[in-house]
């Protein structure tokens, strides 16, 4: 089970400071270069550019009017807004797994991860269900705590320099 399901499940709307303390201590550690190559900066990007453009699809197609007080017609859009995103979401699994595989490699016989991709991996491709990302609210946590990923990770990342 994924450190992250708890903070993306709890009532409260956005993200919490123990989930931004969480996501620091993730970053450096998929940045980092203990037991494998660090994740490399590209390989977080492709993966956060596929989340940021889904966030756009929703917004794109059911604007929510700022004025609007009426809560019926905004969780009513909201339900809209989730609607035409969701297959999309859970197509990251997929996604997900697919940039994994390609992450390894064969050593003495068994398959492992060259980087922290497969680290990363662990703790992202479980938050990818309906148990844990169900709606809107759900979903802007989930980009939050990616966003709070990608940012720590570009802290704590040493980029490789050419030879």
């Amino acid at each position: 089970m994924s450190k992250f399901k708890e903070f993306i499940i709890a009532p409260e709307i956005g993200i919490s400071e123990p989930a931004i303390n969480a996501a620091e201590i993730f970053a450096k550690q998929i940045a980092g270069k203990v037991h494998y190559d660090p994740m490399s900066a590209v390989q977080l990007r492709k993966f956060f550019g596929e989340i940021k453009k889904l966030s756009a699809k929703g917004k794109a197609k059911h604007a929510i009017s700022e004025s609007s007080s009426d809560s019926e017609n905004k969780t009513a859009q909201d339900a809209a807004r989730w609607a035409t995103i969701s297959s999309d979401f859970y197509m990251l699994k997929a996604h997900l797994a697919y940039a994994n595989g390609r992450d390894r490699k064969k050593k003495d016989g068994h398959m492992i991860n060259k980087t922290h991709l497969g680290t990363f991996y662990t703790e992202i491709y479980p938050l990818i269900n309906r148990e844990v990302v169900n709606d809107i609210r759900t979903f802007k946590k989930f980009v939050q705590l990616m966003e709070a990923i990608v940012a720590y990770h570009k802290v704590h990342y040493d980029e490789p320099t050419a030879a």
